[in-house]
């Protein structure tokens, strides 16, 4: 399987974010403008400049089914291409200038079921690879460049590069995993298939919004998501209620005491309460 430019599809999943506002895609072109670009926009309404860009495939769905939709379908159309390499993409991440060129002098070309990661950075903060224990994600001070051992380890999406070969080897992302966990799901889906993964020396820049607190009202919806990506995380893995159960009760209550407000230990319980029900 050889690796190149050509042979490698770019996925971005777009939610309320123009093409060419997009962080993402605007540094990706930057490093080759005629690159593969796959976008899945998730958007209430098109972008009315797609057709302006003619090395994208765009795909627009107001449905809004979540990133793991997106990334499937993007994996099925490079596979209907022959594309055999996928890098997966979140709208507000940045690539360095000489990052296509770092791609070809760092993948090993000879066995096709790696994975490949970088390290993304958030105001200076590691955000992935981070350690990977009781179904949650934890911080790292850092990480060795090079082959490590998958697992305690886990990922975000965004920034991860494989094979079309082992994405579908793993059947892709759970659909029913729409938005929050999706990445740890699917990680422990590769998990079952191989043991270790490289880091490439590639640092990413990473816009995270999830923990702005200022609008209050945002905030708890993405929260309201994040509570019913670890349920829809649990029914997917059919495994580590407890986990998952004290992941999202401790954030409750931290969040509830934080920010002086009871909101967030009620979504909880109310979560708790939905899922027992749905098992019954």
């Amino acid at each position: 399987m050889n690796f190149s430019i050509k042979n490698l599809q770019i996925i971005i999943v777009l939610f309320k974010e123009k093409i060419s506002t997009s962080i993402s895609y605007k540094s990706i072109t930057e490093s080759d403008p005629e690159i593969n670009v796959f976008i899945y926009d998730n958007s209430p309404t098109r972008d009315p400049d797609a057709e302006k860009f003619p090395n994208v495939v765009y795909i627009h769905d107001k449905r809004n089914l979540g990133v793991s939709t997106a990334y499937n379908e993007g994996a099925k159309f490079a596979k209907s291409k022959n594309i055999e390499w996928l890098l997966l993409l979140d709208q507000d991440t940045q690539v360095p200038v000489n990052f296509l060129s770092q791609l070809k002098l760092n993948i090993n070309m000879t066995n096709p079921l790696n994975l490949y990661a970088m390290r993304l950075y958030s105001n200076g903060m590691l955000l992935s690879p981070c350690g990977y224990k009781f179904k949650r994600g934890n911080f790292l001070r850092n990480i060795k460049e090079g082959k490590n051992n998958l697992k305690k380890i886990t990922f975000l999406n965004s920034g991860l590069l494989l094979s079309t070969e082992l994405f579908f080897k793993v059947q892709g992302y759970d659909k029913n995993v729409p938005l929050y966990f999706s990445d740890f799901v699917f990680i422990n889906r590769l998990r079952k298939h191989i043991k270790t993964f490289t880091l490439l020396p590639i640092d990413l820049i990473h816009n995270l919004s999830s923990n702005d607190t200022k609008d209050k009202k945002k905030f708890q919806g993405r929260y309201n998501l994040y509570l019913k990506g670890a349920f829809e995380a649990l029914a997917s893995e059919k495994e580590g209620y407890i986990s998952y159960f004290a992941t999202t009760f401790f954030r409750a209550i931290k969040l509830s005491l934080t920010l002086k407000d009871s909101y967030y230990i009620k979504s909880f319980m109310a979560q708790v309460r939905l899922y027992n029900k749905r098992r019954k």
